[in-house]
């Protein structure tokens, strides 16, 4: 049904595109999959101010029935206030504030950006990555370090921070965008949505402008209005190996949501042509640059970090690395905050007087998040050995703080384990004798992240995107299992594309002696696991599956 719409729009048949949108937020399936996004992502457990959760079956059931009831009578819908908490704000000691919608609300949102999204994707700019479907950080990393690595790389970039992005919005701007790509009704909801009202100790305020951080719609619509950063860097966006492209040679953007950085060959060309084209393009939008945190940079003299990692052309050492004619190499590694942040996390964990499994299953999953975030560069491996490095040394504290009449033999013999491939790892064997281990940052290698092509549309170019789904963080046994069933789900058929957590499922119960093989193991997404186990099995009845 996406793809209809995508070749609608294409077409520019809009009466054909409205009629196609309206009939998928009246199916069942769209209905359906729109309460599932809602119950599975990780507010699924936080009410909005009505105190609802839909955390049983019959409520699921009803909430796809209600959803559809709303969209018969349209008018009859109001959305309920939104409940505004503060949060601590990333890389900072500052918060800020998350509104929190009902789960019928943050429903109707889903339901109705599964529509929007598939166009914007088509309006979105060629190198934006945030908040879009199949592109990731790791994509906008990569693409910073293939502009900044070779000899005739921009040197300067202007390292742009927009001030309450989400606080000042222009809603007449928003509006006018999304009004050529959605259906009527689905307007309507958006402005319904824009003016709700904000509650906050008790007091309700009526924002004029700005969405709320934490709307399930609000990415899609901010970035719909963010579009167009690249045409201030390349107007017009030239062909290839024309006189107008080689003019921009060096001129290029970057965007993930808010997060931009432009790249120039000289600072006259940041201060008299981009910051003039950005602050007008911004202006419309009700925007504006923060002049205290956007900056200019040389990355000969200063480093640029970005999205927490730090990215710097340092001079090349002969010594080393004789190889190539760049006089500069570029560092990318990761920033110094971000390496504070783990360490102060895991020296929390390690300073408390508690035993290691408790520990291990408090740090690992904070640990393995943090190197998989950080392993696509080479010059990480020197951090995360590093850092393995500091946790045994905060080990050997915990160790002696917890046993001080202990000699170093016996907390090696009962905490040090090794495997046929690394030794040094810290664990603690369970009740049945086997090792608990933490994870060893030094043990995880590094990857390499290949590009996507930034001109294909996720909902279009299906074939593209499911050849090309890449799996970076998963163990050799879950990464077979994937390849076997085509990356995916054995019980629905959808694509394991991880917006979704994915459990491996046993076909023999281990109960009745069943064991992760390859034979009796197959993919789920997790909602189709629960009712899987629910039905004992009886889903696999209608699959290709063996017993």
């Amino acid at each position: 049904m996406q793809t209809k719409m995508v070749e609608a729009y294409k077409e520019v048949n809009l009466t054909k595109l409205y009629e196609l949108q309206y009939q998928a937020v009246m199916s069942f399936e769209f209905r359906s999959y729109s309460v599932r996004k809602v119950v599975t992502n990780d507010g699924r457990n936080t009410p909005g101010v009505d105190n609802i959760l839909w955390n049983k079956p019959e409520l699921k059931y009803k909430a796809i029935s209600k959803l559809r009831s709303i969209l018969i009578h349209p008018k009859k819908y109001q959305p309920k206030l939104i409940k505004r908490v503060w949060i601590p704000k990333p890389n900072s000691d500052k918060q800020r504030p998350l509104g929190i919608p009902t789960m019928e609300d943050r429903a109707m949102q889903t339901l109705i950006a599964l529509v929007l999204d598939s166009v914007c994707e088509e309006l979105s700019d060629q190198y934006s990555y945030g908040f879009r479907k199949h592109k990731s950080v790791h994509d906008a990393v990569s693409r910073v370090r293939f502009l900044t690595d070779k000899s005739y790389s921009p040197e300067w970039v202007l390292d742009v921070d927009i001030e309450n992005r989400f606080d000042t919005l222009s809603h007449k701007f928003i509006n006018k965008e999304v009004k050529p790509i959605l259906f009527s009704v689905g307007r309507n909801f958006i402005k319904s949505w824009l003016k709700t009202g904000i509650v906050e100790k008790g007091s309700i305020t009526r924002p004029k402008v700005g969405t709320p951080q934490g709307g399930v719609i609000s990415p899609i619509l901010c970035n719909l209005c963010l579009n167009g950063v690249d045409s201030i860097v390349r107007p017009d966006n030239p062909k290839v190996n024309t006189k107008e492209y080689k003019a921009l040679r060096g001129c290029w953007s970057v965007r993930y949501a808010d997060d931009i950085v432009l790249f120039a060959r000289t600072k006259a060309q940041i201060v008299d042509e981009y910051l003039p084209k950005l602050e007008a393009f911004l202006k419309v939008r009700g925007l504006k640059i923060s002049k205290q945190k956007s900056k200019i940079i040389n990355l000969k003299e200063e480093s640029l970090c970005y999205l927490g990692w730090t990215f710097q052309l340092v001079p090349r050492n002969l010594k080393h690395n004789k190889t190539g004619l760049n006089k500069f190499v570029l560092l990318t590694k990761p920033s110094t905050k971000g390496i504070r942040r783990i360490k102060l996390k895991i020296r929390y964990y390690l300073k408390l007087n508690a035993p290691m499994s408790f520990v291990i299953r408090q740090l690992n999953p904070i640990i393995r998040g943090w190197v998989n975030y950080y392993r696509i560069s080479f010059e990480s491996s020197k951090v995360f050995s590093k850092l393995s490095g500091y946790i045994l040394m905060l080990f050997w504290k915990w160790a002696k703080r917890n046993h001080p009449r202990r000699n170093k033999t016996w907390i090696v013999r009962n905490y040090i384990f090794s495997t046929q491939t690394h030794s040094w790892l810290i664990g603690i064997k369970n009740s049945i004798g086997s090792p608990i281990l933490l994870v060893n940052p030094r043990t995880i290698p590094t990857i390499k992240v290949t590009a996507v092509k930034t001109d294909k549309n996720p909902y279009y170019d299906k074939k593209y995107f499911e050849n090309k789904h890449r799996v970076l963080i998963i163990k050799e046994f879950r990464r077979k299992i994937y390849i076997k069933h085509k990356y995916k789900c054995a019980a629905c058929g959808g694509l394991l594309d991880f917006n979704e957590d994915v459990e491996l499922h046993r076909i023999k119960p281990g109960k009745d002696g069943g064991t992760y093989t390859f034979k009796n193991t197959v993919p789920l997404h997790k909602t189709c696991h629960e009712s899987v186990t629910f039905a004992k099995n009886q889903w696999f009845r209608h699959l290709n599956v063996k017993k």
